[in-house]
């Protein structure tokens, strides 16, 4: 204590001039001093957002930390990486911590770790525990999680009644989340008897509530005019809400709707951006959409390489647009040498799944003989699956090989009646030596006298 009063003392009582004898120490100071208030501004900004945890300022470690919130706080830093690299597994020893003392919230995370296996093995039991132990304080969150768990078997066995009551109680809580999943509900008739207007109204509620999936499932009824009448507009705006909450398959939708010209003016450059934001996401339609941009140079500028990247690692993922793309790219030689084995081998994987265009390309490898061995039969049979699906050019191919049976048929038919009109003539043939043989014989016989011209007196004429 007498230190500290000592040092208050000094400093008011430090002649102001010796302060400013250097200046080179003194800009150094406020150098330094600017720093500190910089790097305290940034962590002001970064957790404006989240209680502040005090035992980091005082300087007391992780395992000073006790009270549940901040368990729970400290939890949700390290699984979405605040401030801190994101662990998983040390996100849900937080939450453990948290959970044992109670707090609701983290017993859904804590569940939901369990359920995902993030961090940890899957463990569905554990997952239906916690998330019980969080409805039964009447936390919205676990009530709509334990409603998950109750639909889709999640430790427990499947029961849509009892999910249905706890999304309702859910609801009324105010959880979005569990407004849409009752609209989901009505939409499927799972637990409910099908019903696409009580499935709009609780869209339209969760949708208000700002929950993205909410506006995502809205908005597509009004892209398939199901329940309501056909809105492009309204579903791009819908789809737009979603997107910029992150929503990925809302990024891809809305993405779509700047590139077809659904509901937004076509524009291939904002196409291109919001199918990367979903792509960079995981969403498969939107990492082949994107190999698609990147190949044709559509938005961006014409890059093989990248279109090869995003087709493949949708290919991969056993998405057929994706597979149909990688046998194109094979097939041409775009960014890669021809190789129409294993474009074939592509095509073959999407058109197994059902891919009308790979059906398509799979029957004119088999007509042509390229990359397989040539096969009508084969190449009949794919054209059929394809033109079933309404592709026009395996319909006209279809055709194609009606006219070449036809043609056959023909040729084939000119060709019999060559061999029996040769066969006729062989035959002819055969039997020339015997008028020779008659004529041999009419040779040997005596030949007639000659008789005059007009007959004499003595000799009367002759009756032939």
């Amino acid at each position: 204590m007498n230190t500290f009063v000592l040092l208050i003392f000094c400093c008011a009582t430090f002649p102001q001039q010796q302060v400013i004898v250097n200046s080179y120490a003194s800009s150094s100071a406020d150098a330094h001093e600017s720093q500190r208030v910089d790097k305290l501004d940034r962590t002001a900004k970064s957790t404006r957002e989240k209680p502040i945890d005090f035992n980091k300022i005082f300087g007391v470690g992780d395992s000073g930390i006790t009270d549940a919130e901040d368990q729970y706080q400290r939890g949700l830093d390290f699984q979405f990486g605040r401030d801190v690299e994101e662990d998983c597994s040390t996100a849900l020893k937080w939450y453990l911590k948290a959970a044992q003392q109670g707090h609701a919230d983290a017993q859904v995370y804590l569940g939901y770790l369990y359920e995902s296996g993030q961090g940890t093995k899957t463990d569905p039991r554990q997952a239906f525990h916690w998330y019980q132990k969080s409805a039964k304080q009447g936390n919205a969150a676990g009530l709509n999680y334990l409603g998950r768990a109750y639909e889709n078997g999640i430790g427990v066995k499947p029961d849509n009644e009892k999910a249905l009551e706890l999304f309702r109680e859910s609801a009324e809580l105010g959880d979005a989340r569990a407004t849409c999943s009752i609209g989901y509900a009505y939409e499927t008739g799972t637990g409910y008897e099908k019903d696409i207007q009580q499935a709009r109204i609780w869209y339209e509620k969760g949708t208000e509530l700002g929950d993205e999936t909410s506006q995502y499932n809205l908005a597509q009824l009004y892209n398939c005019g199901r329940g309501v009448e056909t809105d492009l507009k309204k579903a791009a705006d819908l789809f737009a809400l979603a997107a910029e909450q992150g929503e990925a398959d809302s990024q891809c939708a809305l993405a779509h709707a700047y590139y077809a010209a659904k509901g937004r003016p076509q524009d291939n450059k904002k196409a291109f951006i919001w199918y990367q934001k979903s792509a960079r996401q995981g969403c498969v339609e939107a990492m082949t959409s994107l190999g698609y941009l990147y190949r044709h140079g559509l938005g961006v500028e014409r890059d093989y390489e990248q279109a090869w990247k995003w087709s493949m690692l949708a290919a991969k993922q056993g998405d057929p647009s994706g597979q149909v793309d990688i046998g194109l790219m094979l097939e041409y030689g775009n960014g890669r040498p021809i190789d129409h084995v294993q474009a074939a081998a592509w095509y073959q994987k999407a058109a197994d799944q059902g891919d009308k265009f790979a059906q398509n390309n799979l029957g004119l490898y088999y007509y042509y003989g390229r990359g397989l061995s040539k096969n009508s039969t084969m190449a009949k049979f794919w054209f059929q699956k394809s033109a079933d699906q309404g592709h026009e050019d395996a319909q006209a191919m279809l055709e194609e090989m009606r006219l070449d049976r036809h043609r056959l048929w023909l040729k084939l038919t000119l060709f019999g009646f060559v061999i029996v009109v040769l066969v006729f003539n062989c035959f002819n043939q055969k039997n020339k030596p015997i008028h020779h043989h008659v004529k041999s014989e009419l040779a040997s016989r005596p030949l007639l006298q000659h008789r005059p011209l007009l007959p004499t007196v003595d000799q009367p004429s002759e009756t032939f």
